[in-house]
């Protein structure tokens, strides 16, 4: 019988979808670019080719110059080595063996009322900041300020960049001096420009509001914007303001 030349590369892929699941005791060829061909029984070489049956049964060569008999032989010997048997470890019978009933429970004790719920008084209502002491509890705790920015708008032109929003007292008090300054920052934190902004009224009642406005000349581009609102509060038992000067040109 005749047989022709063949690439081996070409062989290789044309037989990947011919090998079925490799029996327990495996005959391998070994080419020499490592790929590896499965065969049924030993393979033979026949001149300039190496002849042999794919494991399901066809019947197929390579070129001699292609396979690495060396690397052939030994894969065929470690294939058909018998496999050791798996170590089955015994069990161990457990050391000790714990029950609900071995551990000890701790039962809490009924949590006592305290003197403001014998009183009937809410253990944690807030006492009443004095004027000076606006944004802390004498516990320390950090409270909203009594003026805030309700809300703002950014304003382009050619000129630069300007800032405009409302302000409210959000407080039961009256406050006077009002002002407010805003920062702008990179995206790294540092402060670009700050600029004070002009509002609307200086006092303002409870619940009171007035209009803003900051202008950056020159100024295009930042990353950041950030508020900060400054205030006293006023006593008004006196009377001492008029009504015209706290409610401002636009408190509400």
């Amino acid at each position: 019988m005749r047989i022709g030349r063949v690439d081996p590369k070409l062989v290789v892929v044309l037989l990947g979808g011919l090998l079925v699941a490799s029996p327990s005791l495996a005959d391998w060829l070994i080419l020499k670019d490592g790929s590896r061909v499965e065969t049924k029984g030993g393979w033979e070489v026949k001149g300039p080719m190496v002849v042999f049956h794919l494991a399901n049964g066809t019947f197929s060569s390579l070129r001699l110059d292609s396979v690495d008999l060396q690397a052939s032989e030994a894969a065929t010997v470690e294939a058909k080595k018998p496999k050791p048997e798996p170590e089955v470890k015994e069990a161990r019978e457990p050391v000790l063996v714990l029950t609900d009933a071995d551990v000890g429970h701790v039962v809490p004790e009924p949590l006592q009322p305290t003197l403001e719920e014998d009183s009937g008084e809410a253990a944690n209502q807030p006492e009443a900041v004095t004027p000076g002491e606006a944004g802390r509890t004498p516990q320390g705790f950090a409270q909203p300020d009594r003026v805030q920015v309700l809300d703002w708008d950014e304003v382009q032109s050619e000129n630069g960049i300007a800032f405009e929003g409302s302000i409210r007292n959000i407080s039961a008090a009256v406050v006077g001096d009002v002002s407010l300054e805003v920062f702008l920052e990179d995206d790294e934190g540092e402060l670009l420009r700050s600029r004070m902004a002009i509002l609307g009224a200086t006092a303002l009642r409870p619940g009171g509001h007035t209009r803003f406005r900051a202008d950056f000349p020159g100024t295009f581009g930042y990353s950041d914007v950030r508020f900060e609102v400054s205030h006293v509060a006023l006593d008004t038992s006196s009377r001492s303001e008029s009504d015209d000067e706290l409610r401002g040109p636009e408190n509400g």
